[in-house]
């Protein structure tokens, strides 16, 4: 009988406690800041962040596979800032895909290394959303294809005192390629870049683009621009 009584008491307690669980859930939401260093696994940190939190990064030199896809709202943020924060791919992959329509920002980062062999933006690739980049920059990146550095296709594009050195691509853009996209650049840099084709630094197409405050310095193409 007192077993019996147990478990008809469980069945019942289960129901409360589960209702009283989401309740909890519902009201504190979930976590909204998740501070990682270079040996955790920064890479699933990141793309398995929940929508609407942030992920710190304490200074180091993050390396990994890279190639990380972000389809949720997150916020990327370098905490020692772009000379204490690297992200580096090591010439294996590009750095960052943002998709599926999120809105994302990166922050304080240097991104090295990165190399796009199949199509353009070896650092970043943003398609049918929103990026955000501040405070950052990107030295030594390589696309086989349009953007060096960036490649942008029916998206929103920022980027704030975001500076740009020894960037090339094989197509237009030695740093950024925008085509079907709105982009806003402000105090920014572009320096040393080369594009096969049209635009040592920047190649737009059917794009809407906004700039104050840029400094554009042997810059180089093929083409035109």
């Amino acid at each position: 009988m007192p077993a019996l009584h147990s478990a008809r008491l469980s069945r019942l307690l289960c129901p409360v406690l589960l209702a009283l669980l989401l309740k909890c859930r519902a009201a504190f939401g979930q976590p909204t800041k998740n501070e990682v260093g270079p040996m955790d696994d920064w890479e699933n940190a990141i793309t398995t962040a929940f929508a609407g939190s942030t992920v710190a990064l304490r200074p180091g030199v993050y390396t990994g596979s890279c190639n990380i896809k972000i389809s949720q709202d997150v916020r990327v943020v370098g905490l020692g800032g772009l000379a204490a924060t690297t992200i580096d791919c090591q010439g294996s992959q590009r750095h960052v895909r943002v998709t599926g329509g999120a809105n994302v920002t990166m922050e304080g980062i240097s991104f090295v290394g990165g190399v796009s062999e199949d199509d353009g933006g070896c650092a970043l690739v943003v398609e049918k959303s929103q990026l955000h980049v501040r405070l950052s920059r990107f030295v030594g990146c390589a696309s086989s294809s349009a953007g060096g550095a960036i490649q942008t296709e029916g998206s929103r594009l920022e980027l704030d005192e975001v500076h740009f050195s020894r960037c090339e691509s094989a197509a237009g853009g030695g740093c950024l390629s925008t085509v079907n996209s709105t982009v806003t650049i402000l105090s920014c840099s572009f320096i040393d870049c080369h594009s096969a084709g049209a635009g040592g630094g920047i190649f737009s197409e059917r794009s809407q683009v906004q700039a104050e405050g840029v400094r554009m310095l042997n810059n180089t193409a093929d083409e035109s621009g």
